[in-house]
């Protein structure tokens, strides 16, 4: 093997035609590496905006028509009325009244502090509570729509007890929340930070809509994130439409509207997550992504530690 080698390296290094040959191949191999990036982000942003999918769902499920309604009327309509109305009736009312109080200075201060504990954050507690029992909703009667079953009622073989519920529950929220610090650290990062953050944000939004996918199959955590893993450059695709809607939200429009959006918008992802076909690169260098495995391994070592004080 090793005369072969030599032989090889003679043949390149003393014949020109060889040498153009290598090259030639060297760009083939390059060229095919960003096709099957290519092919992978752009099968996950195409699934991310086939809207046509989720039609069959609306028409054939009561349940998801119902609770998507739900969804939207909650975060779209009732918490975005809900800001605007702090804005523009109590913030102007408290400034008025507030200087009589405390130093003029501090009424901003203290308007912004009122307005996030006392007004944003019970409403934002009582929408996490509604949204993830609707979302939950509306991913068993897209299940049932696909197997054939809508007017059936799903059995489940396995019903988990009460502390492995609670135990998945930390770790999904310990993870998402891994990732969300993660994406407000590297935002402060100079001339970069926005990149990765919005990187990180496209993972994020990705996973949370297959998460329902997952949880369906009884996927462990590391199937889960070994399946991520795999198909990284497909969730970067799938993520980013919405990830880019509310970055942009998120940049021009008043705090938590961003927020908002995501929850009304989520619905749609989880219909067409669970219509979605995911491809990943054959190129041995792109078939996983072992930073998400990272993150994965950390949160489930807290988790674990925290389940032994309960």
């Amino acid at each position: 093997p090793v005369a072969i080698l030599a032989q090889d390296v003679c043949v390149v290094l003393f014949c020109p035609g060889a040498r153009q040959g290598a090259r030639a191949m060297a760009v083939e191999e390059k060229h095919s590496i960003a096709r099957q990036i290519w092919i992978a982000w752009s099968s996950g942003l195409c699934d991310a905006l086939k809207a046509h999918r989720i039609v069959v769902f609306l028409w054939k499920s009561s349940m998801i028509r119902t609770r998507t309604v739900q969804c939207i009327g909650l975060n779209c309509i009732f918490f975005v009325g809900w800001l605007t109305f702090f804005n523009l009736v109590i913030a102007r009312l408290l400034r008025w009244l507030l200087p009589a109080f405390v130093a003029r200075p501090s009424v901003d201060a203290v308007v912004n502090v009122l307005y996030t504990c006392v007004w944003v954050f019970p409403m934002i507690v009582v929408s996490l509570i509604l949204n993830a029992r609707w979302y939950q909703h509306i991913a068993d009667a897209s299940f049932r729509v696909l197997d054939g079953k809508e007017k059936k009622q799903v059995k489940k073989d396995v019903v988990a007890g009460p502390f492995q519920i609670l135990v998945t529950e930390l770790y999904r929220v310990f993870l998402f929340g891994a990732y969300i610090c993660m994406m407000k650290a590297m935002a402060l990062v100079p001339a970069v930070g926005s990149v990765f953050s919005f990187i990180l944000s496209c993972f994020l939004v990705s996973m949370y809509s297959f998460e329902y996918i997952f949880s369906y199959k009884t996927w462990t955590s590391k199937e889960r994130m070994s399946y991520v893993e795999r198909h990284w450059i497909y969730f970067l695709g799938f993520g980013a439409p919405c990830s880019g809607l509310c970055a942009i939200v998120a940049r021009e429009a008043p705090q938590f509207l961003d927020t908002a959006l995501f929850s009304c918008l989520f619905p749609f992802l989880i219909l067409m997550a669970i219509r979605a076909v995911p491809v990943r690169p054959k190129a041995r260098g792109l078939q996983y992504f072992p930073f998400l495995g990272l993150v994965d391994h950390l949160t489930a070592s807290a988790v674990k530690m925290g389940s032994r004080f309960l």
